[in-house]
Parts: structure tokens; sequence; C-alpha cells
């Protein structure tokens, strides 16, 4: 029976040019360093410096799958910013 194992990395692009970006990634299920790596760009196309990612290796004997998924954050209207600032500022004006 072959040996499984899969580990959790958060990232974070620190860089990037047109072929590579330079990312940090932090372990999330295991104890580890902070490391700092190099992805291929095509990997996460749609990456920008500050975009966060998820990374997951999968160990299966010899056999190494490596999964990456950018997060994206919902688009907020100009009416949601609005409405946050007008509580904002009530809040604001009520611990005055």
């Amino acid at each position: 029976m072959a040996i499984r194992r899969t580990h959790r990395w958060e990232g974070c692009v620190e860089e990037l040019d047109a072929d590579t970006l330079w990312v940090r990634l932090i372990p999330t299920d295991h104890k580890g360093p902070e490391l700092r790596a190099e992805i291929d760009r095509c990997r996460l196309p749609d990456a920008q410096p500050g975009s966060i990612f998820n990374l997951y290796t999968h160990v299966r004997g010899k056999k190494v799958r490596t999964v990456i998924r950018l997060k994206t954050l919902p688009v907020w209207t100009a009416e949601e910013l609005a409405e946050i600032e007008a509580r904002a500022q009530e809040r604001s004006q009520e611990k005055s």
C-alpha cells in the first residue's frame, strides 16, 4: 500500500514578471517554516501582487501532485460601499 500525504499552504504573491511569481507560503496543516518559492506564472495567470491562494501537495508513493487555487474575493458595489461608510460614520459619532 502506498503512503499518502497531503500538505496545505496559504500563499501570497509578493512579486511577478511575465513568466514567474515569487510567493510566500505559510503551512496551514502542519508545523513548518514559512517558505519563499517561485511558481510558473502559467499556474496562476490571473494573480497580481498581494493575491492570496491555496497550494496543496498530494504525495502517493513516488507521485506528487500539486494543486493551486486562487482565492477570489467578491466585488462590492458602490451602494454597498456607501452603506458601509455610512455605518462607520454613525459608529464613529456614537463613540464621540
